[in-house]
């Protein structure tokens, strides 16, 4: 199945609602912003849970070693934000995040 596409949320001076997005088993994706936008993965489960951004198979370090894919831990309860890096960077001029669970799971997309 398909990832499905996230448009980032940008405030306006006079204020903006936010809706969070549920999180797909599929995984979601948005075009990369040069580092602008963040992900708000708000954890409503009893669970840790690690969100992933996979860094595409084509990034290497300079002496040609795999870049890892960035995994950060969000708490059971909590919520966390997680900017988005080049490394993530997909050639198609998206980023992707995949999580470790969906249920409970919500999220949104702030950019600058």
């Amino acid at each position: 199945m398909a990832r499905t596409a996230r448009t980032p949320i940008t405030a306006a001076f006079a204020g903006t609602t936010i809706t969070p997005f549920n999180a797909t088993a599929d995984g979601e994706s948005w075009v990369y912003s040069g580092g602008k936008t963040k992900l708000v993965v708000i954890n409503g489960s009893g669970g840790s849970i690690n969100v992933t951004l996979p860094t595409p198979s084509t990034k290497t370090t300079a002496d040609g070693l795999d870049i890892p894919d960035r995994v950060v831990a969000v708490a059971a309860g909590a919520t966390k934000i997680i900017r988005e890096s080049e490394s993530a960077l997909r050639d198609d001029g998206t980023v992707w995040v995949d999580w470790s669970a969906t249920t409970t799971i919500t999220a949104y997309l702030l950019q600058d």
